[in-house]
């Protein structure tokens, strides 16, 4: 929404949308639709809402008289500790003057722990704040309250019991629990530990609280009941004394798995191991608070989530950058988006990616622990061979080194970078034979961005650089030989840490290469090397590239015809800071896109299944550049992008675990061919959808993609031979 569109009559003011972003937060959600219906559930005893709220005031408020940073203040943390502390507050106390001095002092207590904490500990040890500053806040008032109780003989704390009343009710009743009804007491206790977030007791506020888990993110629903009946089994398995502590341990329980499940770690199998294994220490953490509770008063409310959480993050410090489970790089808005983010990206995250340091077609004949040589530190070396268009790495016999198609190959900088060192002294060995005293041959070591880059077994005397030089990538260095511990003409590649010959190595990834096999030319953009696959660079394709790269402003104006019904629809273009484009649809959907040398990449689907736009960012998703006739590649979907195309049953579990799964779908270069009407080039592009997942109306179906030189011109959808969506560009505006 730009600053010229009036805003929508049902969106609430800046401020307000901030407050609800403040109950939201308590539950891991930045989004105001979840706060709305926290701050709803508060309101099960509108007093202590109103309680909560206040404070939450007090607490940004004083906040703002000192000056703190204001994106500090807008985070949320000092509000949502704030909420918390008042609903403590409006449960527990109901004096008016201990009220008003627990209202005003403790807002001004949680905002001092608040930034505290944040300068401090959250500084140093890189720790979120999470509640403690509500949780020692409450601590000390409690604690405060008990030692008058027992000075002045009156009662300051009015009773309270985190159990609902539909579950006292439930307990009650005189009968032997089958296991249908003690299903419907584990799951009215999970209710209700859902309501004592909030210190809440009405069933419908116990709902909304699930509801606002829901709407955030199914993936927290779902971690918050694998959470708790965890928690529930520890009790149940272990000889455990819990009468009465069911609902504390319920919600710290639930607090635990979304923390340690989803928000501040990125789901997976290791970050759910590690949830159940802090789920199993917070029964006895929080049953020992619980007693030392009973004895000085004090209510540790929170303690065992803050303590679990912290540990957890404190313990996982340290570490390799990718080592499981991940501390995530980034600041996602659902565990969703955080698991779909290092499902597409954590090879690219963790692993450097390099083009192949060679011309033509290679195969990889010894790969990445490869059973001859690579192994232990050496495990992730290339052993590259040039073959023909038959697989043949020789052109008659190869009982000489000159009839290797890699003997005497140009080897190329398959990066940027600095010549480290060079040795080029050892002779070739003839086929057959190998040379162990100098078993790296002759090689050039290139530093590059933090690592080096080996090219070893070079043939002798064809070193074409120094120790100094600056190279770029495709920058001759050499040419293939058979030098050091090599019987047959290869070239070894590897990356590694250290500057000296034959260090050991570090995993990597192949960037814009084609792989020829069976299923004839496949483009990978980033792929991990296979053994035995032939291998090849694909060329940069200066002709399509273009097309991508429209005037900032320019706006594309297209006729669709969708059945019998024909309308326009406008793609406008603009650029972002980092260079991405993106393309806006009638100023409602949008899609991002970022171009690399050899490729197009889908950084952002479109949100509308079906529309244009989605079936434009659909066909062109990892377009190589180069155009090759039957050249195909798989392009795979993830997070909601994904969902949005699965079948019922696909898409069930997605509501109910999140948009957690991926999708493949093929797409291929299908024509190359002069149009006599126009007089140009036209390129088509073809792509198909599996029919295992998706629904029925991707069955069978096909996108066909038409693009001259001069631009796109006409996007097909088709299904079982009939023509669904036809979308074709009428007009350009704002060209440059």
């Amino acid at each position: 929404m730009t600053g010229m569109e009036p805003r929508p009559w049902w969106r609430l003011p800046p401020f307000w949308e901030g407050v609800l972003r403040w109950y939201g937060t308590i539950l891991f959600s930045p989004r105001p639709l979840p706060g709305a219906l926290v701050a709803l559930a508060t309101l099960g005893n509108p007093d202590w809402g109103v309680c909560g709220l206040l404070c939450a005031l007090l607490t940004w408020g004083f906040g703002r008289f000192l000056e703190f940073p204001a994106v500090e203040l807008d985070s949320g943390i000092y509000g949502c500790n704030g909420i918390l502390f008042g609903l403590f507050v409006g449960s527990h106390f109901s004096s008016p003057p201990l009220l008003a001095l627990a209202c005003l002092g403790g807002s001004f207590l949680v905002c001092l722990l608040t930034r505290g904490f944040t300068n401090s500990v959250g500084a140093l040890l890189k720790l979120p704040a999470c509640s403690y500053p509500f949780v020692v806040a409450t601590i000390v008032f409690s604690a405060f309250a008990r030692s008058q109780e027992a000075a002045w003989g009156v009662e300051l704390i009015k009773p309270f019991s985190y159990q609902t009343s539909f579950l006292a009710a439930y307990l009650a009743r005189p009968f032997h629990l089958t296991a249908g009804e003690q299903a419907v007491r584990e799951l009215f206790w999970f209710g209700s530990s859902l309501g004592a977030i909030f210190f809440q007791k009405a069933g419908w506020s116990c709902l909304l609280v699930g509801i606002a888990l829901f709407t955030s993110s199914r993936a927290l629903l779902a971690l918050a009941v694998t959470g708790f009946a965890a928690m529930r089994a520890v009790c149940l398995l272990l000889p455990f004394a819990v009468p009465g502590q069911e609902v504390a341990l319920g919600f710290n329980a639930v607090l635990i798995a979304i923390g340690v499940g989803g928000a501040f770690l990125v789901p997976g199998r290791r970050t759910l191991g590690l949830m159940v294994l802090c789920q199993a220490v917070a029964v006895p953490v929080g049953l020992g608070l619980a007693a030392l509770g009973s004895r000085t008063g004090a209510e540790f409310t929170a303690l065992p989530f803050n303590l679990l959480v912290s540990g957890a993050l404190l313990m996982l410090q340290g570490r390799s950058f990718d080592a499981k489970p991940h501390l995530p790089a980034l600041a996602f808005t659902t565990p969703e988006e955080a698991f779909a983010h290092y499902r597409r990206y954590q090879d690219r995250m963790f692993l450097r990616a390099v083009a192949l340091p060679v011309f033509g077609s290679w195969q990889i004949v010894q790969g990445f622990d490869g059973p001859e040589t690579h192994q232990e530190q050496w495990r992730f070396g290339l052993d590259l061979a040039a073959v023909d268009e038959a697989g043949r790495r020789f052109r008659t016999t190869g009982v000489t080194l000159d009839d290797y198609y890699a003997f005497g190959a140009v080897i190329r900088s398959p990066a940027d970078g600095t010549v480290a060192e060079v040795w080029d002294q050892v002779p070739d060995n003839p086929v057959g034979e190998m040379n162990l005293k100098s078993p790296w041959g002759n090689y050039v070591l290139i530093y590059s961005a933090g690592i080096y880059l080996g090219l070893y077994h070079l043939k002798q005397g064809s070193v074409v650089v120094v120790p100094g030089q600056s190279v770029n990538f495709g920058t001759p260095v050499g040419r293939g030989g058979n030098s050091g511990r090599s019987a047959l003409p290869h070239l070894h590649f590897q990356i590694q840490a250290m500057g000296w010959a034959g260090a050991a190595n570090l995993p990597f990834l192949l960037t814009d290469t084609v792989l020829h096999g069976p299923d004839g030319e496949v483009f990978r953009p980033f792929s991990r090397p296979e053994s035995g696959a032939v291998v090849s660079e694909i060329e940069a394709g200066d002709e399509l590239r273009p097309l991508f790269l429209p005037a900032n402003g320019e706006t594309w104006r297209l006729r669709v015809t969708e059945g019998q019904e024909v309308r326009t629809v406008d793609w406008a273009f603009h650029y972002t800071l980092h260079g991405n484009v993106v393309m806006v649809e009638n100023r409602e959907d949008e899609a991002e896109y970022r171009l690399s040398t050899r490729s197009l990449e889908m950084v952002r689907f479109p949100r509308r299944t079906g529309s244009p736009l989605h079936l434009f960012a659909l066909a062109v998703a990892d377009l190589p550049f180069h155009f090759r006739e039957g050249l195909s590649w798989t392009t795979t979907l993830y997070g909601r992008s994904a969902s949005t195309l699965f079948r019922w049953k696909r898409r069930l579990l997605a509501v109910l675990f999140g948009d957690i799964f991926s999708l493949d779908y093929r797409k291929e270069c299908l024509e190359h061919r002069e149009d006599a009407a126009g007089g140009e080039t036209v390129y088509r592009i073809v792509a198909g959808f599996p029919h295992r997942h998706t629904r029925g109306w991707w069955k069978d179906a096909s996108l066909s993609l038409e693009l001259p030189l001069r631009g796109f011109r006409r996007l097909e959808w088709r299904r079982g031979g009939q023509t669904l969506l036809v979308a074709e560009r009428i007009a350009v505006e704002g060209q440059g």
